[in-house]
């Protein structure tokens, strides 16, 4: 059970919809979906890392701030979607 603490299967499973959804596999790959562009790296194990849901949630939402100047932030999807996209990122260790 690679559930982050505190998070649920209903919120792994939205997550990865909005990853399939949201434009992001036009840049990252997971489980070899998706295009491997602009040195965007491969999500299929990227929770392995241990950064945590609290994270990937400030990342995803502005990833400027972390200095990515390529990835566009997606803070206009909104808290919910994007606990949802950081819990489905920190669960994502490629069992």
């Amino acid at each position: 059970d690679n559930l982050p603490e505190g998070a649920t299967a209903e919120q792994v499973r939205l997550g990865a919809e909005l990853v399939a959804e949201s434009g992001c596999l036009n840049c990252h790959q997971y489980r070899g979906a998706g295009s491997p562009n602009f040195g965007a790296p491969d999500l299929t194990e990227i929770g392995a890392e241990n950064r945590g849901v609290d994270y990937f949630h400030r990342y995803v939402a502005n990833p400027g701030e972390f200095g990515n100047s390529v990835m566009p932030p997606f803070q206009s999807l909104g808290d919910e979607n994007l606990e949802a996209i950081a819990v489905f990122l920190d669960a994502s260790k490629n069992p």
